[in-house]
């Protein structure tokens, strides 16, 4: 028999004999495979490549702080990896240790001491680390720490920067921390953040310097805590603590060596699964050394297209939000080869330009957006009416459309013309912007109308002035105009939002209130003004205080020495009372609406107990200016007039514009106490 087949090459799988790598499940495992460590170890384990954990410290020596007297240890199975000097930006010292326990975590999925016969391996295990402490013990720090600490990286020797940490807002100083140590030639890995929403943290969305890294667990679906969204690069085992898929007897966590971290016992090591996008970095990381150290992807901009177009695809076909470019695989990495390099700028073409939209609405801004090799990301800058420049990512539609989109959040109820371009990025950083110079525009327009609204009903006598308010119209904008038909004879009265009007003649007349926006917009309402004549006598105010604490019709002074008793009364069941140690305790009635007449006859009953003293009394007075002045009408004294009997006095004014009564009360010990009762104004 005769054939031809391959001649397949058999590589050695380096296998370590760590007892607690067979947990290790995200580095190697027989069903899905993990990153597939052992086949990438033949090639290499990252020697000469310095890699900086920027975190909480690394348990990574034994030394006593002078100043405090604590005490750190070396976790054990860091006894054989490499350190470089680092910096502790928390305490301000050359002594970067871990007080938190996850940044030892971290720092162990890069470059455990492996082969060691000790505990589990680390994935580019002859690397060096560089511990830079930027976290205190409860895992936080400022985003100023955690710049300083990356400029420190890049200043001294990192190749590699691994950020296991992150925070929901962006920042100047963070950003121009990651463009230095970009630009020094440095790859930089960062976590995506655990809040499972579409967006993930910063300094990960910093697209054009950071690998932003999700997680996954044991059957390399997405975890549920982890971010993703349109900056996400990659994802890598994150592990999922509530599962155990693998059967192994313990949680799917990634396993290292550090210390407890319920207690911070800095000398308290064992073996923990943790979880989190915090986890899936350093995977990424270290896999970055690998390939530095070997040579085939040296920048941080070829050690993210090596990444990328090795990744196991997942989700839908080629890069979606999910998984990014998919899910990393440490031996295709270590064997990817760079093709020719990519000059070639991304071509966008059918730009929106020149659209129409509305106040109050989305304007979706749209383009064909191609690449010889492929789109990495692609931006909209717009500026808004009277705004900055924003800027706002674009989606790709569904595969095989090149159609990118994004939706400009123009809602700012101002019409007018908003500007916009458009920037596209491909992996290898070539950068077009359509168009190449000057701005799209956007108009806005306004079709949203005014609400009209011309104030209740009102009904007055002849030749009483009335104010018509339509202040309480709306417009998305905001009114103009304001123009007010008192008869609805189509004649103009008043220009104003609040306006004046009186009636000679008996009857119903519609006042009609229109307006209008700057746009054009309008809107109109009615209010029905009812004209009647003067009664020759009515009651205009009335108050026996029977129905709750005085019923919107009186206010107290701050001794607040008044109430509603039921001790005695005249009419009813209730009386307004005074008593205590009140010093000219006052009950004052709101203004007394006349309504148009000038005369008023003013009747009440009062009573004060045989307790008054002299020198003490119950006073009524009446203003006729809005309380500016007050007149005393009469009073009852204490030890002089007749006491325990009802006293009902009655006075008459006349030429009043204004009326508001008040009656005050002096006494001095808690068993004195005066009394009014259905007090009553009838006006004419």
């Amino acid at each position: 028999m005769v054939f031809a087949e391959p001649n397949y090459i058999a590589r050695a799988l380096f296998t370590p004999n760590d007892p607690y790598f067979k947990y290790q499940w995200d580095l190697d495992n027989p069903v899905y495979g993990g990153i597939h460590t052992k086949a990438a170890w033949d090639t290499g384990s990252g020697s000469g490549v310095t890699v900086a954990i920027v975190d909480t410290g690394i348990a990574y020596e034994n030394y006593t702080n002078p100043a405090n007297g604590k005490k750190y240890y070396q976790a054990p199975d860091l006894a054989s990896t490499c350190f470089a000097q680092g910096y502790d930006y928390i305490e301000n010292d050359t002594h970067p240790n871990d007080d938190n326990s996850h940044g030892t975590h971290v720092a162990g999925t890069v470059a455990q001491s492996t082969n060691n016969g000790v505990g589990v391996a680390g994935v580019a295990f002859s690397s060096c680390l560089m511990p830079v402490k930027v976290l205190d013990k409860n895992g936080s720090g400022s985003y100023a720490a955690v710049a300083a600490g990356i400029w420190f990286a890049a200043d001294n020797g990192a190749r590699v920067i691994n950020l296991s940490l992150g925070g929901s807002a962006s920042s100047q100083a963070l950003l121009d921390a990651v463009a230095y140590a970009y630009n020094k030639g440095v790859t930089i890995i960062a976590a995506a953040g655990n809040d499972g929403v579409n967006q993930v943290s910063y300094p990960a969305a910093y697209d054009n310097y950071v690998i932003a890294v999700g997680a996954t667990r044991y059957d390399e679906t997405l975890s549920y805590y982890s971010n993703y969204g349109p900056s996400l690069d990659i994802v890598a085992p994150g592990g999922d603590t509530s599962l155990d898929q693998n059967g192994d007897g313990y949680v799917d966590g990634v396993l290292q060596n550090t210390f407890n971290p319920n207690t911070k016992n800095t000398g308290s090591f064992g073996y923990w699964f943790f979880q989190g996008t915090s986890m899936a970095a350093p995977h990424i990381a270290g896999i970055a050394a690998l390939v530095i150290a070997n040579g085939n992807a040296t920048t941080p901009d070829k050690v993210r297209v090596a990444l990328q177009e090795t990744a196991e695809d997942k989700g839908v076909t080629g890069r979606d939000d999910v998984y990014g470019y998919g899910l990393v695989n440490a031996f295709t990495v270590l064997n990817w080869t760079a093709g020719p390099p990519d000059t070639g700028s991304p071509v966008i073409t059918g730009a929106t330009g020149n659209i129409t939209g509305t106040t109050a609405e989305l304007v979706t801004i749209s383009a064909t957006i191609t690449d010889n090799v492929g789109v990495d990301n692609s931006t909209v800058y717009y500026t808004p009416i009277n705004g900055t420049e924003t800027a706002i990512a674009m989606t790709k539609e569904p595969d095989p459309s090149n159609v990118w989109k994004a939706d400009t959040p123009v809602a700012s109820n101002k019409i007018g013309t908003i500007i916009y371009y458009i920037k596209a990025k491909d992996a290898a950083g070539n950068e077009a912007r359509d168009p190449s110079t000057g701005s799209y525009n956007i108009t806005i327009t306004d079709n949203d109308p005014p609400v009209a609204n011309a104030g209740p009903d009102k009904s007055v006598i002849v030749n009483e002035t009335v104010t018509l308010d339509g202040s309480g119209s709306t417009d998305n904008i905001g009114i103009t105009n304001y123009s007010w038909d008192f008869k609805s004879d189509g004649i103009v009265d008043a220009a104003t939002a609040v306006a004046t009007s009186t009636y000679s003649a008996l009857g119903t007349y519609i006042a009609t209130l229109t307006v209008s926006d700057v746009a054009g917009n309008i809107a109109s309402d009615t209010a029905a003004i009812t004209v009647t004549e003067i009664p020759v006598e009515m009651t205009v105010f009335s108050d026996s205080f029977e129905v709750g604490e005085w019923n919107g019709l009186w206010t107290e002074d701050s001794q607040n020495d008044w109430f509603r008793s039921s001790q005695r009364a005249v009419d009813g069941t209730r009386s307004a009372e005074v008593d205590g140690r009140a010093n000219d305790a006052r009950l004052i009635s709101i203004p007394i609406d006349l309504q148009g007449r000038s005369n008023a006859r003013i009747e009440f009953s009062w009573l004060i107990e045989s307790g008054l003293d002299t020198g003490e009394y119950l006073i009524f007075e009446v203003s006729t200016d809005g309380g500016t002045t007050w007149v005393e009408k009469s009073r009852l004294r204490g030890n002089v007039d007749p006491e325990n009997v009802w006293h009902s006095p009655s006075f008459e004014l006349s030429g009043l514009v204004n009326l508001r009564l008040r009656f005050k009360a002096k006494m001095s010990s808690s068993d004195e106490d005066a009394n009014v009762d259905l007090v009553k104004v009838t006006a004419w």
